[in-house]
């Protein structure tokens, strides 16, 4: 590349010219990426980590840097690798660094080089097994209380809340904010008139595979573990928990609870239950048990076949993804994960769309205003002012006092940047040429 975005490094060296810290700029091309890619155990060196290493000299001098308008930027830094590792092994040594600090040399061309060193990478933590700093990493955005675990532990009054919420409300919130693959439909309910609400403990699982099915075996034996792999998972759960398990989509040997195990979850969660993306079995048992479970299918078959490669990892449920700690709503509609960050922004906006709905809807059914009016995602300053008066006054709308009007107050005035950020919260956008009215676009 020839523009202004040559490497990496030169990059990192611009934001050097700009000021910020070196600290911050290696943070930013190193653990920040990977937890944006959900990539905890890399980025980072930690006690067990893969090592990974970057050797790195800031040299001094005047450079200067293109930016993306073609303007110079004067650096007093630029950022160059000194040699690289990948899982301890020198890799790039341009200035035969590694020899100078006293590494063998790379064995001659034709000759394998030694085993590797059994552990180096950490096994153990790549495969997320329940890691509390995994699962802490991850998470990173939950800033309450958890469990000893890591797992986020969303309050019993705010599920409460989001009982009395419909998935419509709960969602929009949501998919405003980029969480677009948070649903699922497709499964089917064990009792379909009872909702399930609980928090994720997360699983999946692959194909069997004999040397990596010994493997994890090996961790929970070490860790004091039971019985087989759908075993470990259920046998940790709390109260109020839902077991939220990937199996692939397997049926035939693929049945993660029977009448057993789903005996276990009620036992132990009392409220909580199961989303599985795969099998049952025991279904006329289950039934008569009161706790719900979401399934893709039935089969008598055992599970077999098959070996657990993530315990508290993400987890993905069809076209939906799950974490540790998020809230799981099911209903006929389908499942929805709430994301335990996320819990009180949603809680917000749906109660604004209730309290909406409370509002208009009677003026809707006496005539005084009509659908267009209701459904605008701008209300008029007229609506807006009738709106928190009734708020205010009326004793059906006590629970609503308290939020933050403000952003539909300045849209109702004509505030083109609060307006512009009510329309994105309903993912529609307004397009206009410079100077004219903008118009919506669905």
């Amino acid at each position: 590349m020839t523009g202004p975005a040559i490497d990496l490094l030169y990059v990192a060296s611009k934001f050097l010219a700009m000021g910020m810290p070196l600290q911050d700029v290696l943070y930013r091309v190193t653990r920040a990426p990977a937890l944006s890619i959900h990539h905890p155990e890399l980025g980072t060196l930690d006690v067990g980590a893969c090592a990974d290493i970057a050797v790195l000299r800031n040299r001094e001098g005047k450079f200067g840097y293109m930016d993306c308008g073609g303007a110079r930027l004067t650096g007093e830094g630029k950022l160059e690798c000194v040699a690289t590792l990948r899982e301890g092994e020198v890799v790039f040594d341009p200035e035969a660094a590694a020899c100078r600090i006293g590494r063998t040399p790379p064995p001659p061309i034709g000759q394998p080089p030694a085993q590797r060193a059994a552990g180096r990478c950490g096994s153990e933590e790549i495969m997320l097994l329940n890691d509390r700093d995994q699962i802490i990493a991850m998470t990173a955005e939950w800033t309450g209380e958890r469990y000893p675990n890591g797992r986020p532990r969303v309050s019993d009054e705010k599920i409460e809340i989001l009982k009395n919420l419909t998935q419509e409300e709960i969602w929009q919130p949501l998919y405003s904010c980029g969480y677009r693959f948070q649903f699922q439909g497709d499964l089917k309910p064990l009792h379909p008139d009872k909702k399930l609400y609980g928090r994720a403990v997360t699983c999946c699982f692959m194909p069997q595979r004999p040397d990596l099915r010994q493997h994890m075996f090996n961790v929970a034996r070490s860790r004091g573990w039971k019985g087989d792999c759908n075993q470990w998972v259920i046998d940790s759960l709390e109260e109020s928990d839902v077991v939220v398990c990937d199996l692939y989509d397997k049926i035939l040997r693929g049945t993660f609870v029977g009448g057993n195990l789903t005996t276990a979850v009620k036992a132990r969660t009392k409220n909580g239950g199961v989303v599985v993306w795969g099998g049952v079995r025991d279904l006329e048992q289950m039934q008569n048990i009161d706790v719900q479970v979401f399934y893709r299918g039935v089969d008598p078959t055992p599970i077999r076949d098959c070996q657990i490669t993530a315990f508290n990892g993400p987890c993905r449920i069809g076209a939906a993804i799950c974490l540790p700690g998020d809230i799981v709503i099911g209903t006929k509609n389908g499942i929805l994960f709430v994301p335990s960050h996320m819990v009180d922004y949603v809680i917000e906006h749906a109660y604004k769309s209730q309290v909406r709905d409370l509002y208009a809807f009677p003026k809707l059914e006496a005539g005084i205003y009509t659908t267009a009016d209701v459904d605008a995602v701008v209300w008029n300053d007229q609506m807006m002012q009738a709106l928190l008066n009734f708020i205010d006054t009326d004793p059906a709308a006590a629970k609503y006092r308290g939020l933050d009007w403000s952003v539909e107050l300045r849209a109702a005035a004509g505030d083109e940047a609060a307006i512009d950020e009510l329309y994105q919260q309903f993912d529609i956008e307004r397009y206009g040429a410079p100077g004219q009215k903008k118009e919506v676009l669905i």
